[in-house]
């Protein structure tokens, strides 16, 4: 292959990498986020549950 036929053939490929490594940064930052609220919620619902624990 010539070098311009190379760089056009690695183009789309390089494009689709950068997609795909754009929705996965996006879809971590989604997961941290949902982690953040669940420890969020676990933190706050244990210190009710210990409150409750410990009137028994």
């Amino acid at each position: 292959m010539m070098q311009e036929e190379v760089m056009l053939a690695s183009r789309p490929v390089a494009e689709d990498i950068g997609h795909a490594l754009a929705n996965v940064e996006a879809r971590a930052q989604q997961h941290a986020g949902m982690e953040n609220r669940l420890i969020a919620f676990m933190s706050s619902t244990c210190g009710i549950l210990a409150d409750i624990e410990s009137r028994f």
